[in-house]
């Protein structure tokens, strides 16, 4: 169930990210790496990761390269907001 609301996130960001942004479209991940559920949190990151680079590869998105970011929440929404 949470990966369609993280994968309409995702798209959503992307589809209003400025593309005059020269340095890039940042895209963060902030996930639970170290906490429960870390492994299939892993795996969204690695997926998440991967298209990014696929973007990338392919030119970008209008000639912005994707700048993608993770950051562990470790299982803490007090942490999350932090990031």
């Amino acid at each position: 169930m949470a990966y369609p609301v993280k994968a309409t996130i995702f798209a959503t960001a992307v589809a209003f990210a400025s593309p005059a942004a020269a340095e890039g479209i940042k895209i963060a991940n902030i996930e639970n790496f170290t906490g429960p559920g870390s492994t299939t949190n892993r795996e969204y990151a690695l997926a998440a990761k991967y298209w990014a680079d696929t973007v990338n590869a392919a030119g970008g998105i209008k000639g912005n390269n994707i700048e993608y970011f993770e950051y562990d929440s470790q299982g803490s929404t007090a942490t999350a907001a932090e990031k």
